[in-house]
């Protein structure tokens, strides 16, 4: 009699155009930015088995790399590893990838660029493969990504699902012009100005006020003397 409500998630889905040639096969990515699925290896894994889960727990990770970075400074993305098989793509596995790593290229988060920002990354594996079990986490400092002009570059060993976090680079916190440090001899007279300045001051400068009160106090006293000499 009435229509179902559907509730769902509506995510960004990048395809890249990059065609990776490593290990004798052809490869590309697919960037879904959030997770919508738990992987099936990880459905019986109580730190993995939801999706707030994951998108949790991989946050914790990139604070584990960089403490400083705020969550709103990361994001988690569901990355596809696409193989070439003939004239079509279909999706990599553990046998097909490479067992020496991937070179990936993920495009910046959006708000962030090459010049003034610097990231980490972490990668989670969903399968058992290249000497790691399902449910760890490989982390990537920052001194091992590369920023392109297509996005940030690391080396992957497995498959999905790859957190970013990012902060801004200590040259664009500090202000672009900064004063001229003064050299040893400016610093000396600058020492000897502000002392000069900061010397109290003497009565020398109130001369002519005292003047004119001593002047009046003697012509005051020289009116009461003939007063009262007048009255004598």
């Amino acid at each position: 009699e009435t229509l179902p409500t559907v509730k769902g998630v509506i995510t960004e889905v990048f395809v890249s155009e990059e065609i990776i040639s490593e290990g004798g096969g052809s490869f590309r990515l697919e960037i879904e930015t959030g997770i919508t699925e738990v992987p099936e290896s990880l459905k019986n894994d109580d730190r993995w088995n939801t999706i707030l889960k994951i998108n949790n727990e991989m946050k914790k990770e990139l604070s584990a790399i960089k403490k400083s970075i705020k969550d709103e400074n990361k994001v988690v993305y569901d990355v596809k590893l696409m193989v070439k098989d003939g004239e079509s793509w279909t999706e990599a596995t553990a046998e097909n990838f490479p067992k020496d790593g991937l070179t990936v290229t993920i495009p910046y988060p959006k708000g962030t660029e090459r010049k003034n920002h610097n990231f980490i990354a972490a990668h989670l594996f969903t399968v058992s493969m290249n000497g790691r079990e399902a449910g760890e986490v490989e982390r990537i400092k920052a001194s091992a990504i590369t920023k392109t002009d297509d996005g940030i570059q690391f080396v992957l060993h497995g498959l999905s699902p790859i957190a970013v976090g990012w902060e801004k680079t200590e040259d664009e916190e500090k202000p672009d012009t900064e004063a001229p440090k003064s050299s040893d001899s400016d610093t000396g007279s600058k020492k000897s100005s502000d002392s000069k300045s900061k010397t109290p001051k003497t009565g020398d400068n109130n001369k002519v006020p005292i003047y004119m009160i001593l002047m009046l106090v003697s012509a005051v006293t020289a009116e009461s003397i003939r007063k009262y000499r007048q009255d004598i």
